[in-house]
């Protein structure tokens, strides 16, 4: 499990590239009341039914893997950090072949990554890895700030959407200075929901659907 670190001027080129255009009020500039309206076309109908189906295929594989978890997020992380102390910067539900478990990454101190592996099923810890990670210094930095960690982050996102959680990521944006946690799951709806958590104030929101 790899750290999420985003680069903000990435970002702001694809909104550039994808957003709408300004229309020049005066000067003889372009006005947008004046363009013919924009027709969908039989591709984008294509393409939304393709998305449509993506979505339905990720919450279909999603709902197995919960239903057959027996251990939800805040077992898998307790046994994590038991077995490996240190800070849960991350945690995914996963279900490869009937094998479900729970990835728990942590960061200790000195900025190595643990990645414990815990059985979803029995509770216990299956396996661990470790590695340096690449952007500690900036992580530990954005937690010491950080006024929740990833179980209270999981808590408030909880509240908002109630469902199952399968996945947490503690986001950093280095160009920003801004960081954020990152909740994947369930709804009670059947969906999966894509949540951002404000570590320092607790607030919530939902991300749009790519």
């Amino acid at each position: 499990m790899k750290r999420n670190i985003a680069i903000a001027t990435v970002v702001a080129a694809a909104l550039v590239g994808g957003g709408t255009a300004t229309a020049f009020a005066a000067g003889g500039g372009w006005d947008d009341s004046a363009r013919p309206a924009a027709k969908s076309s039989p591709a984008s109908g294509v393409a939304d039914r393709a998305d449509e189906a993506e979505e339905a295929e990720e919450a279909r594989e999603t709902a197995e893997a919960v239903d057959a978890a027996k251990v939800d997020f805040g077992r898998a992380v307790d046994a994590a950090v038991k077995a490996v102390p240190g800070t849960v910067v991350g945690a995914e539900l996963e279900n490869e072949e009937g094998e479900v478990t729970w990835g728990v990454e942590t960061l200790d101190a000195e900025g190595v990554s643990h990645e414990v592996t815990v059985d979803a099923r029995s509770g216990k810890v299956s396996g661990t890895d470790r590695e340096r990670e690449k952007h500690a210094q900036q992580v530990l930095e954005a937690l010491q700030g950080a006024r929740l960690d990833a179980k209270a982050a999981v808590k408030a996102a909880t509240q908002s959407v109630r469902g199952t959680v399968t996945g947490v990521d503690f986001d950093v944006d280095e160009q920003e200075g801004t960081s954020a946690w990152e909740v994947a799951l369930l709804g009670k709806d059947g969906k999966v929901h894509e949540m951002e958590v404000d570590p320092a104030t607790g607030s919530v929101s939902e991300e749009a659907p790519e």
